[in-house]
């Protein structure tokens, strides 16, 4: 049987992290799990994009439990959407997918029901899920996997959050800043230029000026 690659992006960590590995290993026994940690929406959205890229020549899933805990549609917690990008099934809390949506603009999602869904598939009558990313998400994955029809319990969904121009994360050598992750496309780079130096603003608050380099060996 063939390895199922999951990547959990969420911003629990410890205990919490391994719990959700835990149970998405109990369900299928081919899952291999990856657990990422990211602290906000935006790392969150990055992460989901670069996993994506990584598990291209595969099938498998990337899920996000990186969500607040009010939402002005849901009280319990933001919307929970899937679909699929190539071979991958993404599971995600709705605010954490306007960088996929950028870097793929015909992907298209469906908003889980997840009362319903939770009733008629894990045949529960439960309807609070303080933590959906193990109660919840890894059973959307199954049934996805299992090749199941969800549509009876969820609808399209097309509110997308739109990402700002940001660094979405540092990247670093033995401690040293290497390369910074954007939320945008090379084509909107058009201020990049070798030598060429840009402003930044960290924290909203300060402003510095970095140089553009070709290659990291640069």
């Amino acid at each position: 049987m063939l390895s199922f690659p999951v990547v959990i992006v969420s911003d629990c960590g410890g205990q919490a992290m391994t719990r959700m590995a835990a149970r998405f290993a109990s369900l299928s026994r081919n899952a291999i799990c990856i657990q990422c940690e990211a602290t906000s929406l935006v790392e969150a959205a990055g992460n989901i994009v670069d996993h994506l890229d990584a598990l291209l020549l595969c099938n498998g899933a990337v899920v996000s439990n990186s969500a607040p805990r009010k939402d002005a549609r849901h009280t319990n917690g933001s919307t929970i959407v899937y679909g699929k990008v190539g071979g991958t099934f993404v599971v995600a809390t709705a605010g954490t997918l306007g960088l996929l949506k950028k870097v793929e603009p015909n992907f298209t999602a469906r908003a889980i029901d997840v009362d319903a869904f939770m009733k008629q598939f894990v045949k529960t009558e439960r309807t609070t899920f303080n933590f959906r990313g193990l109660e919840v998400i890894p059973y959307i994955v199954l049934e996805l996997v299992s090749g199941k029809n969800l549509m009876p319990v969820s609808t399209p969904h097309d509110d997308f959050h739109l990402m700002e121009p940001c660094v979405w994360l540092v990247d670093s050598i033995e401690g040293k800043p290497t390369n910074l992750k954007l939320s945008i496309l090379r084509d909107d780079a058009d201020w990049f230029e070798p030598g060429k130096s840009v402003a930044v603003t960290f924290d909203l608050t300060a402003n510095h000026e970095l140089q553009c380099y070709e290659r990291l060996t640069h």
